[in-house]
């Protein structure tokens, strides 16, 4: 079972480890997360533990991380997708405050952040942790210096889950950086190499641009409004200067 776990994940031939009683392929997969050896594809443990999820051993997968800069590309993608898709929020606000582990380079050459992206579609998106992740991981993107130069990219597939329908970002100081970051998104996207494959994705990123840019308007609009007094109020203030007079 445990050269099946290790295995690379192959589409046409999984399903191998179902095959076994999921409380003992748990144990085998959790002692393996970060442990794949092929430099591409996931491993045949990380991807039972994405359709099973609840055997996965969050702290385990968290204490792994720690030491991402001894592991390889692929290893770190892999811990990367679990995480962001399953670890409590209170987790990937500790995670997100690592700048460097979402520009840090996939096999593929685009950034860890586009592996976020993949985990994070996978979770609801309304905790402070996966806003957070969210965050960090289009400030690597839009950053990355090849983007647009290659034919596609894995986190086109999960653009429209990631911002359909997304809400407002809790953290209302982060506004203007996500209006921002979206924006740049839909400019990078604009000039790709193969623009017309996701034509459809940019309007998807500029709606939800637009969204946080009418609250920031709205805020600052209600902050503006002058205070006013009702009549009755002011009515009540006058009789009762007039009564201390007398």
């Amino acid at each position: 079972m445990e050269r099946i776990a290790a295995a690379p994940y192959y589409p046409l031939f999984s399903g191998a480890l179902s095959r076994f009683p999921p409380e003992e392929v748990a144990s085998i997969a959790n002692r393996s997360l970060g442990k794949t050896s092929d430099r591409f594809l996931f491993s045949e443990y990380g991807f039972w533990l994405l359709e099973n999820s609840k055997y996965l051993d969050t702290y385990y997968l968290f204490e792994k991380l720690k030491n991402w800069e001894s592991l390889t590309p692929m290893q770190i993608s892999e811990l990367v997708i679990l995480s962001h898709a399953f670890c409590p929020s209170r987790m990937l606000v500790d995670l997100a405050s690592n700048t460097e582990l979402y520009k840090t380079q996939q096999s593929d050459g685009t950034p860890l952040g586009v592996a976020a992206l993949v985990g994070l579609s996978i979770r609801r998106p309304s905790s402070f942790g996966s806003e957070a992740a969210f965050l960090q991981s289009l400030r690597a993107i839009t950053q990355w210096e090849e983007f647009g130069k290659t034919e596609d990219y894995m986190f086109l597939a999960v653009i429209p889950r990631l911002f359909k329908r997304r809400g407002l970002p809790r953290d209302e100081t982060t506004w203007p950086e996500f209006a921002s970051l979206a924006r740049l998104l839909v400019k990078r996207l604009a000039l790709a190499k193969n623009r017309d494959a996701h034509e459809d994705l940019m309007p998807l990123i500029n709606s939800w641009a637009d969204k946080i840019e009418a609250a920031i308007a709205e805020k600052a609009k209600r902050k503006k409004k002058p205070e006013t007094k009702s009549p009755r109020k002011r009515t009540a203030k006058k009789a009762a200067k007039g009564g201390r007079k007398r």
